[in-house]
């Protein structure tokens, strides 16, 4: 037999000096990591979401007695079992309970003591002289997880209870929009000839969809064409149409469980429009050469100034290009988040220091109180840069930190009600609005680079020993 649960005690240790481990042939196969404030050896569930399979709690005593308090340890079940039929082992389940009265107890001598087989599997002892007792055994617990079962969850199985969800899909085989289940049973495909619809027939959905996935950047990691859940699933490709509708395919949609096929399922709609040009190029006519999209273009050259190390700006935190995503509802909330993680992905990056360093190396006048954009704009002046240009450069900085400063709060003003009917007013939607700025802020970067690229920068150490 093996010991699964292990109490130990170190006084070297800062924190709680005893406690309790459990055995690494049980939690590394299971991926159980321990986490000290679940106080619970955990993983990722199906879902993305940490789940406690293991938990450890004090089970404090009666103070009165002395006896300070104690551990319980527990487990899942369906956990137990599995490691059981993994191993061909049953637990062995010890028990021991002993009552007294430390003022009138003298020993166990002249005891009574019983033997005693329960069903199920459970031998003990009982031991009695009258004012003391125990109790004392142990229960055989054997797996209720045959190995056939073991195989079935783990997808080894010729047997297939997989649930599938029916939406409403563009057909496009039989030229109808109808309903069709994800199924890949009831799917065809260009290389069979069935009556099946094909398995990359396009699904459209309400475009806050999305939303769920954009409010939680820890739990998925939303690209440009896909979705995936940490530990869970994996959306291949999704993408907007000039509708504003999400769409994919019922291949795809098959992949998901069955719950998060059920979330997809209530913002299924019929098509409005068509999929979108570069899903039609990329997916059918196999045409690689993207059209323009400022957010990636932004996002792919503040990868370039991140991997060439300039010194005028810098990524702070890798996620934050995770967190900044096109807007793709009539939320004005979602716009102003996204503005939101823009501003801290662009503006925030911009490093005053260095910035500060060029614009006096360049003899221009600095006050202490002037920020990033500013003394950006008065490097730049030094350079001998035309104010047009200039001018092109800073604004769309300027009018990120603007929108974000005005709706940094939960309660906007006058103010910001009429900024946004000014943005509805020119731009007809927010969407329309953020690929604008993104684009705007994606020259201006570009801009940057090639100004503040190292063969413009190289005299200025000479200049300013001078």
């Amino acid at each position: 037999g093996e010991q699964i649960v292990f109490a130990r005690s170190f006084d070297g240790r800062q924190e709680q000096q005893s406690y309790i481990e459990i055995l690494q042939k049980l939690t590394h196969p299971f991926e159980l990591h321990y986490v000290p404030e679940r106080e619970a050896y955990c993983r990722f569930d199906d879902h993305g979401d940490i789940e406690d399979i293991i938990r450890i709690a004090e089970i404090p005593f009666d103070d009165l007695a002395g006896l300070g308090s104690g551990r319980i340890v527990t487990i899942k079940r369906d956990i137990l079992d599995e490691y059981m039929t993994m191993t061909g082992q049953s637990l062995v389940l010890l028990f021991d309970s002993t009552r007294f009265d430390p003022g009138n107890f003298n020993g166990w001598q002249e005891q009574n003591i019983e033997y005693h087989q329960e069903h199920p599997e459970i031998w003990y002892h009982m031991g009695d002289i009258g004012r003391a007792s125990y109790l004392r055994g142990f229960q055989i617990i054997r797996s209720a997880l045959t190995q056939k079962d073991l195989l079935k969850r783990h997808g080894f199985s010729q047997s297939d209870d997989r649930q599938y969800v029916t939406f409403i899909a563009q057909d496009w085989k039989h030229e109808e929009t109808r309903k069709c289940s994800c199924n890949p049973k009831q799917l065809g495909n260009y290389f069979v000839k069935s009556d099946l619809p094909f398995e990359i027939s396009p699904v459209f959905f309400r475009p806050e969809v999305l939303l769920r996935y954009k409010m939680d950047s820890d739990k998925y990691e939303i690209e440009a064409r896909s979705i995936t859940c940490r530990n869970g699933w994996h959306l291949e490709t999704y993408d907007v149409n000039e509708a504003g509708q999400v769409h994919t395919y019922l291949k795809y949609l098959g992949y998901l469980p069955y719950d998060e096929q059920l979330y997809w399922k209530s913002f299924n709609e019929a098509p409005k429009s068509s999929i979108s040009k570069r899903s039609l190029e990329t997916d059918f006519e196999g045409n690689w050469d993207f059209p323009y999209y400022p957010l990636e273009s932004l996002k792919q050259i503040l990868r370039e100034l991140r991997d060439a190390g300039v010194s005028w700006w810098k990524l702070s935190d890798e996620t934050l290009m995770e967190k900044v995503h096109h807007p793709v509802t009539t939320s004005a909330d979602e716009w102003a988040r996204e503005i939101h993680s823009l501003h801290k992905l662009l503006v925030e990056g911009f490093q005053e220091r260095s910035l500060h360093q060029l614009a006096k190396s360049l003899d221009r006048s600095i006050e202490e109180r002037w920020r990033s954009i500013r003394l950006l704009e008065e490097a730049l002046l030094g350079l001998g840069e035309a104010e047009a240009k200039i001018k092109e450069i800073v604004q769309p900085l300027l009018d990120l930190t603007r929108l974000r400063n005005e709706f940094a709060g939960h309660s906007p003003g006058m103010k910001a009600k009429q900024i946004k009917k000014d943005i509805l007013k020119e731009h007809k939607t927010y969407s329309a609005h953020f690929s604008r700025l993104c684009e705007e802020c994606d020259a201006a970067v570009r801009a940057l680079r090639t100004i503040l690229s190292e063969e413009n920068l190289f005299p200025w150490p000479e200049r300013s020993g001078a």
